[in-house]
Parts: C-alpha cells; sequence; structure tokens
C-alpha cells in the first residue's frame, strides 16, 4: 500500500486539528505539516479507533454471555522505532489530541510494517549484490 492508498482510507474521518496546533506540536527538529497528519496520521488514528471499537465491542459481547460484567482494561499503545520515524511526533499528537490514540494503533503497525519492509529490501538487495 502506497502513501496515497494508505491517506484514502480516513477520506470520512474528520479533521480536528488546525494549522495552529501544527506550530504546538513540531519538535526542535522535526517538520509537521497539515498534509502528513492527514496523510499518514488521521488513517492511523481511525485504524487505532476501529481497533479501540472492536475490543470495546468483545468485551461487551463477552459480558452478555457470561451474565455478568466484563472489566475494562486499559488500551495501551506502545510506539517504537528507529532514529526520525515520528515517535515524538506521535506522542506529541497523543498528549495534545487524546483521541489520536484510539487509532494510533495503526502508526504503530505502520512503522513496523515500514521497518520491516525496508530491512527486507535491504536483505534483498544485498543478497542480489545490488546497493
Amino acid at each position: 500500500m502506497n502513501r496515497e492508498q494508505w491517506a484514502r482510507l480516513a477520506a470520512a474521518t474528520p479533521l480536528t486539528l488546525e494549522e495552529s496546533d501544527l506550530e504546538q506540536l513540531q519538535g526542535i527538529s522535526e517538520e509537521l505539516s497539515m498534509d502528513e497528519v492527514v496523510e499518514v496520521y488521521l488513517p492511523l488514528s481511525r485504524l487505532i479507533n476501529l481497533r479501540f471499537l472492536a475490543a470495546d465491542g468483545l468485551r461487551a459481547v463477552t459480558s452478555g454471555f457470561l451474565g455478568r460484567p466484563v472489566p475494562r482494561v486499559p488500551f495501551v499503545i506502545g510506539v517504537a522505532g528507529s532514529v526520525a520515524v515520528g515517535k515524538s511526533t506521535l506522542a506529541r499528537l497523543l498528549q495534545r489530541h487524546y483521541w489520536i490514540g484510539y487509532v494510533g494503533l495503526a502508526l504503530i503497525f505502520y512503522v513496523a510494517l515500514k521497518m520491516i519492509f525496508d530491512g527486507a529490501v535491504e536483505i534483498y538487495e544485498a543478497a542480489n549484490g545490488a546497493v
């Protein structure tokens, strides 16, 4: 999936950030554009939201099945990656606009898959003598 295809996944998701919010979210050596928020973080937040809603729905259905309340558990989002992959940017977005956390899991998957893909490409190129 390329960036354009990824961005289309959030076509119906409202954006609640404004340009003034971006200035407060940028790091010392990081630039964050509204285009990047719309193309990368908005679809990611939507996917995280879907995962959260699915987990909560499963809890509700399980409660009905068991005939007793099943307690809610925290929905934890872990952010990991190498240098300059957007960990700090994501953390600031999550802190300032908590709703992004509901869909943030997608970003984690995106970063992990990108790292796996990039690593696979490097291994393939090294194995085939291309650099």
